[in-house]
């Protein structure tokens, strides 16, 4: 009796068994995937012994008039404490199984500067920096990419402490939805040659006294970029890349009147870009740029649009800006890395001296409009190890105005930053 009851438990057992085999297990959501996350905190105080825009980070200095009663501007040595964590940024990397010949990847990342304004300084939210689908065809090489990131025109960027990267001051270029082609060609002894070319999305917004809702849309047709770049040895038998970007796009803004008429205007940019390195701890890069409209690219120093009001060209109006940067970085084989640059940004004198109202960022009157901006930055940054680092940077900032009413706004500016990342 013992041994048949011993014998149906084994029996129900092994059944039981087979029947858990068969059951589908609930796997991990990405279970089919290679899926890589990404990012770091980083918190900064920064002293700036005047007023820049908007505090966190510089973009420029405001002007600097020395009337607590004045409209606009702010007074002379108004100086300012701020302290932030809205750089800490998080994201992750996606790679799909190859279909075919075509590998797909995918990038979504954010930070925490999703509002600027100084009623939040507590309670961050998100901003979206990129979300996009690649597609790559490995027997040609030709790529594929969908969705937001990076402009083609104007790719370099300092690396410095400052959130803004010379924005404003010589450095334009920011993120968009857009669609991108890109491929590489080798061309032997150890030169490439390649050509990248976007339709993408034209944003546009002003503070003029027309009606404008997303004037870039307004418009019917995409924004184009394009840029071509050539990889050759040169000092050291190190890689130098020297790259040529552009881009054109329009705006549609719906004026005022009897009838209402349909004003068009243009954005557009010509880039040079040059990486140099020198040796195995020294490299240099920059760009040099000419455009109009560059506002929401984040240049223009924040000027894109001017309503004019001269007779000869009434209505809204580009504004013309050209700039540029240069920066040194120095790696040597320790801990510590330093990095040194300039960056300067200039709009056209005539289109500021005919407008009522430009484009701005700024929490100050929009008539306040800023003629030329410049930066000059010095850092050091030391790794403590390769998950944690800090740095300390110096940079000089000078913003002049248009108007000789308008006195020039000029900052120190010193920040400190500790970094943690994955």
């Amino acid at each position: 009796m013992t041994g048949r009851w011993i014998l149906l438990a084994l029996t129900i057992g092994s059944l039981a068994s087979v029947g858990m085999a068969q059951t589908p297990v609930k796997g991990n959501v990405w279970s089919n995937l290679d899926v890589q996350l990404y990012g770091f905190i980083k918190a900064d105080a920064a002293y700036d012994d005047s007023k820049v825009t908007p505090g966190n980070y510089a973009a420029w200095v405001e002007s600097e008039n020395g009337s607590p009663s004045s409209s606009f501007g702010a007074t002379r040595n108004d100086n300012e404490f701020n302290m932030t964590m809205k750089e800490t940024r998080f994201g992750f990397k996606l790679k799909v199984p190859q279909v075919g010949k075509y590998a797909f990847s995918g990038q979504m990342e954010w930070d925490l500067f999703g509002e600027n304004g100084r009623d939040n300084e507590s309670k961050a939210e998100l901003q979206t920096r990129h979300a996009f689908i690649t597609v790559k065809d490995v027997d040609t090489g030709w790529s594929l990419l969908a969705g937001q990131t990076w402009d083609v025109v104007a790719p370099l960027n300092p690396r410095t402490l400052n959130y803004t990267v010379l924005w404003y001051a010589g450095n334009y270029g920011y993120r968009r939805p857009q669609i991108r082609l890109h491929k590489s060609y080798d061309l032997g002894n150890g030169q490439a040659f390649s050509v990248t070319g976007a339709v993408a999305r034209t944003i546009g917004s002003a503070n003029l006294p027309v009606n404008q809702d997303d004037t870039g849309a307004d418009k019917g047709y995409p924004m184009f970029q394009g840029r071509v770049a050539w990889t050759f040895p040169l000092i050291n038998g190190l890689d130098t890349t020297v790259g040529a970007s552009g881009h054109f796009g329009e705006e549609e803004y719906d004026t005022t009147g009897s009838p209402t008429q349909d004003a068009t205007v243009k954005t557009w940019s010509t880039c040079l870009d040059v990486t140099m390195p020198v040796c195995e701890t020294l490299s240099f890069k920059g760009e040099l740029y000419r455009g109009s409209n560059l506002s929401e690219m984040l240049g223009g120093i924040g000027h894109g649009v001017g309503y004019a009001t001269v007779s000869s060209k009434a209505g809204p109006e580009e504004i013309h800006n050209y700039g540029g940067w240069v920066a040194a970085a120095i790696n040597p084989a320790n801990a510590w890395n330093y990095n040194v640059g300039y960056g300067f940004s200039k709009n056209d004198q005539s289109d500021l001296d005919s407008a009522t109202f430009a484009d701005t960022n700024a929490k100050t009157k929009a008539s306040v409009m800023r003629l030329e901006n410049s930066s000059v930055f010095a850092n050091a940054i030391c790794d403590i190890n390769k998950h944690a680092s800090y740095g300390i940077e110096v940079s000089r900032w000078l913003t002049k105005y248009s108007s000789a009413s308008d006195a020039d706004g000029k900052a120190w500016r010193a920040q400190l930053s500790l970094i943690l990342k994955n």
